[in-house]
């Protein structure tokens, strides 16, 4: 997330909404066009993913949406017009704790 946020700083930005129990944070990205107005003034779209610690799928189709909204951001003219007067609220794993005890099984 931190690698799509650099890569894309003007359409991304990193938000922690808080920790989770085990202390990890509970990561989002935030994509919107600054120019067209704060996110806090357009109609959103919530996507989460990594529910429960073995969905780790859903994780990866939230991350591939922030990277395709940002990649094709001017060059397909609805998501241009999607980024420009909506905000999307990104979070590709809600568990944390449960993705890393299923990775480490």
């Amino acid at each position: 997330m931190r690698t799509l946020e650099k890569a894309y700083p003007k359409l991304l930005r990193y938000i922690s909404l808080g920790k989770s129990y085990g202390g990890r944070d509970i990561a989002a990205m935030v994509g919107n066009n600054p120019d067209t107005g704060p996110d806090t003034s357009k109609p959103a779209m919530y996507i989460d993913g990594n529910i429960h610690g073995n969905e780790v799928q859903a994780a990866e189709v939230v991350a591939y949406t922030a990277w395709y909204l940002c990649h094709q951001y001017g060059r397909l003219d609805k998501v241009t017009e999607l980024l420009d007067h909506c905000v999307f609220y990104l979070i590709p794993t809600i568990n944390p704790d449960g993705r890393d005890r299923w990775l480490r099984q």
